[in-house]
């Protein structure tokens, strides 16, 4: 078996990571779509106590999916490298500062993906407390 040069291998896990985070995002987006047209609470009014519980738990665990892909993305902004080593290194404090504060007000780039990450937090963090409420 021949063995495939690095490139090609990187191109393809590449493509494989783009399409699973674009069926991510599909996904998420038809659920918010339901929800916003109305039509999730006539979906969960059939469901008991612990059946409703096991499927905020399934929305939750599908919307953590993306969440290393945001972070990384998000990080390497932040702290100015393509190096995956900042993924796994415990800085917090700039990372906290550019997510909850201005660090390059000038910079379009990370205005934007500071947003969609707020957002992206702040609905994790509405499931989670659905979650524990019910």
């Amino acid at each position: 078996m021949a063995q495939q040069p690095k490139l090609a291998r990187k191109e393809f896990f590449n493509v494989i990571t783009l399409k699973v985070i674009k069926f991510i995002g599909s996904i998420q987006r038809s659920f918010i779509h339901s929800i916003s047209q109305g039509l999730f609470p006539y979906f969960m009014t059939g469901l008991n106590h612990s059946k409703m519980k096991t499927v905020v738990l399934g929305l939750l665990l599908l919307w953590g999916i993306p969440s290393t892909y945001f972070r990384s993305k998000f990080r390497k902004l932040v702290y100015q490298t393509d190096d995956w080593k900042i993924n796994i290194k415990p800085l917090f404090k700039k990372e906290l500062q550019a997510l909850f504060g201005n660090l390059f007000p000038d910079d379009q780039a990370y205005l934007k993906l500071r947003q969609q990450y707020r957002i992206y937090l702040l609905i994790y963090l509405l499931l989670f407390i659905w979650y524990k409420m019910i």
